[in-house]
């Protein structure tokens, strides 16, 4: 998924195309986590749009007053 999904952000500034959508909403929490979980965060270490994509989700003012104010702890 990860590979299809960076493909489409190469051509796209969203998930579905250059508007966000629930799509981009819906899964950027599941993205906010691949750092933290050493098989996830390799995978995102080569998919360069997603990264970009991470990013920009994360400035955005409604996730930045909607982020839980701590992480649990995942094991590696």
């Amino acid at each position: 998924l990860i590979p299809i999904f960076d493909r489409q952000l190469g051509k796209h500034r969203f998930l579905a195309g250059d508007t966000l959508t629930a799509a981009d909403l819906y899964l950027y929490p599941l993205y906010a986590y691949f750092p933290d979980i050493a098989e996830t965060r390799a995978i995102a270490d080569r998919a360069p749009n997603i990264n970009r994509w991470g990013r920009e989700m994360a400035a955005r003012p409604s996730v930045k007053a909607t982020e839980p104010t701590f992480k649990p702890q995942i094991a590696a």
